[in-house]
């Protein structure tokens, strides 16, 4: 039940991102100026309807949007959308469900990011207890380097994230969808740290890894072209 519930969450939302990866293709944006925030607004908009008799593919939708309104800064849309998963997830998922869990360490690194860190510290610590009692296929070292990432420990985070790439890199290979997740987290922490000639391309390098290994409409392909666009747009950089 649990696998077949997984599947069908991935596959809804694999549909969604399917249709927003065409909004940067400039013939099918609203214009060709469009910024990367009025897009996500405009598909912020159509989270209730995708998600309609399907409460987890809405949350799954919610945190998506989250840490995509967080990467550029906007924190409170990205803690409303949070908050939403979190509310949502709980409720039919029960309170000791890893999704919760993670949603539980979104919201913490979000609150974290506003400076509301009391709140964001109980948040970090309540999905990492409940992390580290699941597993779930999540990586040790990536469960305590996105903990130093929520607490501002980025060089404790960067050790921790460079690490877990040579493990996976020496266990999977080096094109293998796993070495990509890696490289994208080192993205993310980078480009906090204001390294972003590194994280471009650790970004880049994932793009890479993915474009070869996974279709168009999978959600990793189009999280890693929303990181590097976000990123090119910021530092004013061409494609």
């Amino acid at each position: 039940v649990e696998a077949h519930a997984r599947r069908s969450e991935a596959e809804a939302v694999m549909r969604f991102l399917g249709q927003m990866v065409e909004m940067f293709d400039p013939a099918k944006s609203l214009r060709r100026d469009a910024t990367v925030r009025e897009l996500l607004d405009r598909w912020a908009s159509k989270i209730s309807d995708e998600g309609k008799n399907e409460p987890v593919v809405e949350a799954a939708l919610h945190s998506m949007f989250g840490e995509a309104y967080r990467s550029l800064g906007e924190y409170d849309l990205a803690e409303q959308h949070i908050r939403k998963a979190l509310g949502i997830r709980r409720a039919r998922q029960g309170e000791k469900h890893s999704a919760v869990a993670v949603t539980l360490l979104e919201l913490g690194k979000v609150l974290f990011e506003k400076g509301d860190y009391d709140d964001a510290n109980l948040y970090i610590a309540q999905g990492n207890g409940l992390l580290l009692g699941h597993r779930d296929g999540i990586d040790s070292l990536n469960i305590e380097a996105a903990a130093a990432m929520s607490r501002g420990d980025f060089r404790r985070s960067e050790t921790l994230y460079r690490r877990d790439l040579v493990n996976r890199r020496a266990r999977f290979g080096p094109d293998h969808t796993e070495v990509g997740e890696a490289l994208y987290n080192l993205g993310v922490l980078l480009c906090r740290m204001g390294a972003f000639d590194e994280a471009e391309r650790m970004y880049r390098d994932a793009l890479e890894i993915r474009r070869r290994n996974l279709p168009r409409d999978h959600p990793d392909f189009a999280y890693s072209l929303l990181a590097l666009g976000d990123l090119l747009v910021k530092t004013r950089r061409s494609a």
